[in-house]
């Protein structure tokens, strides 16, 4: 019997966090669930963890492969996957006691291709908050979960269900070469071949909001991904005919993403040879400088970037995150 669901786990160095995950998990699955781990090369113990778990469950397959990142690990999962849906979870989160109850009953009664959920965010030792996204409970228009996405208020992939159909009959996968903005660029090429998008207000994940040590990562190569992701979501937008309203919201959502990261970049030690370097070799992103804002802040964003105060933009990005 085909499952239901399969749940697309990469893991890499996370012993101390599957020990929680796993049997969590375990506790739950049952005939209608696949779950894949897909460990990434780890050189701690968390291939043993996941092999024990194999080895007491059937519904449990582990996948070794060399390190090559969690975006071959989930295409990895991608190809091994049966299920009727399919969800993403990383293996340093954590799921509710009542995960795979409330996931398998959507996939049930929903014929949405893909199932937005809200979530948990923060840390066991600060406590978890809700995130309630801001759509409409059911099924909503399609034009909307666009204007969302393209918004990136949605980049995340474990707060979502996706029909498998839609990813495998297209042949869709991660962009591995791509460090950030991955998630939300997989997400387009699924909405090019979904019809019905659902909004359910269940939170059943607990998202580890580790802000800082994602901030503290960001380097110019950064600035490669969010080219290409400006180049993902023009190409959906004329893909899917969404007319001039999308592309202008488009435009407001990179010049935002550009000026956050080029502060971090400084506040991270990036130089600013470094940053003019690789912004001037980038014309989807040097095309920004032109684009007409009508949002205010974006206006002001656009501005300090087409002058290049770099430290200028620094000093603001430092004082968002510090509040």
């Amino acid at each position: 019997m085909r499952p239901l669901l399969t749940l697309i786990i990469p893991v890499y160095n996370t012993e101390k966090y599957l020990d929680k995950l796993l049997p969590k998990l375990n506790g739950q699955i049952n005939d209608l669930v696949q779950v894949i781990l897909i460990d990434d090369g780890s050189t701690d113990s968390s291939l043993e963890i996941c092999n024990k778990f194999s080895s007491i469950n059937s519904n449990f397959t582990v996948i070794h492969q060399e390190n090559k990142g969690a975006s071959a690990a989930r295409n990895n999962g991608i190809r091994n996957a049966k299920g009727e849906y399919m969800a993403f979870l990383d293996s340093d989160d954590m799921i509710t006691d009542n995960y795979i109850e409330v996931v398998c009953r959507l996939c049930k009664e929903s014929r949405a291709d893909i199932i937005q959920l809200d979530h948990y965010c923060g840390s066991p030792e600060t406590g978890y908050f809700l995130k309630k996204n801001q759509l409409p409970q059911g099924l909503i228009p399609y034009e909307i979960f666009c204007k969302f996405l393209l918004e990136q208020k949605s980049n995340l992939l474990w707060n979502k269900i996706f029909k498998s159909s839609c990813i495998i009959e297209n042949e869709i996968y991660f962009d591995d070469s791509m460090i950030m903005g991955e998630d939300i660029s997989f997400t387009l090429e699924v909405m090019k071949y979904s019809n019905i998008i659902q909004v359910e207000h269940e939170a059943v994940y607990y998202y580890l909001n580790n802000r800082s040590g994602l901030c503290a990562n960001v380097k110019t190569n950064y600035l490669n991904d969010l080219d290409k992701l400006y180049s993902n979501m023009k190409n959906f937008v004329e893909f899917k005919r969404l007319g001039p309203e999308a592309i202008q919201i488009v435009q407001e959502s990179m010049v935002n993403s550009v000026f956050r990261a080029i502060g971090l970049c400084i506040n991270n030690g990036s130089s600013i040879n470094d940053i003019d370097r690789v912004f001037d070799s980038l014309e989807n992103l040097k095309y920004l400088n032109k684009v007409h804002c009508i949002k205010v802040g974006n206006k002001l964003r656009q501005y300090l970037l087409k002058k290049r105060f770099y430290k200028i933009i620094a000093k603001f990005i430092a004082l968002k995150h510090s509040n």
